[in-house]
């Protein structure tokens, strides 16, 4: 609050906009628009002052974020982390069961979603402006099994690498599914960074 003067009215104004019987969608992506705001600030501050104590120590800034458009609702904005970070590894996640796994945090926003008032085709809507991916209910019901399909996570690497350019590194969470992935990668930019889990 104290870093955003703004963000006590905002929280009032979303707080009001959920209670109302019927969502505006126009409404509500305005205030998320708002909130991303305070976000994006707040991280800036963040990251100047780590920046310059590791600048000092001579030491490079390394981070791993979500992937752009979502990374932006969480204040990792491409130009703010471009400027004070070396190197930025996206994770990109297509199945796995916790917090950075993007078809868990899909499943987990639509259902949120659903539970303050968004139809299920609005829901849907909303996650596609949230994330850039667009998926009808059949998919959103096996996210969480059979995770999200490879060709959102190269769309993904391609719009990533074009915004990030030269400090884009990709993270893949390697199986069986995302191995032809990971080879493209490699051929494409020469680089991957592989998160393998211990039973894979």
């Amino acid at each position: 609050m104290s870093r955003f003067s703004d963000l006590a009215s905002l929280k009032d104004e979303i707080r009001e906009v959920l209670s109302r019987k019927r969502i505006d969608i126009d409404n509500f992506r305005y205030l998320l628009e708002e909130l991303v705001k305070a976000r994006k600030t707040l991280i800036e501050l963040i990251l100047a002052e780590a920046h310059d104590y590791a600048e000092a120590l001579g030491i490079n800034l390394i981070a791993a974020v979500f992937p752009y458009p979502l990374s932006k609702y969480l204040g990792q904005d491409p130009e703010i982390l471009r400027k004070y970070l070396r190197e930025i590894h996206v994770m990109l996640y297509h199945k796995c069961p916790g917090a950075a796994c993007l078809n868990k945090e899909i499943y987990t926003l639509i259902h949120i979603l659903s539970s303050i008032g968004f139809s299920a085709d609005q829901a849907l809507e909303m996650a596609k402006y949230l994330t850039g991916i667009d998926l009808d209910v059949d998919e959103v019901n096996i996210l969480l099994g059979q995770g999200l399909k490879t060709y959102w996570i190269e769309k993904l690497i391609d719009q990533n690498a074009r915004i990030y350019r030269e400090k884009f590194v990709p993270i893949i969470w390697l199986d069986n599914e995302t191995k032809g992935v990971a080879r493209n990668i490699i051929r494409k930019y020469n680089y991957v960074d592989l998160f393998v889990p211990h039973n894979g």
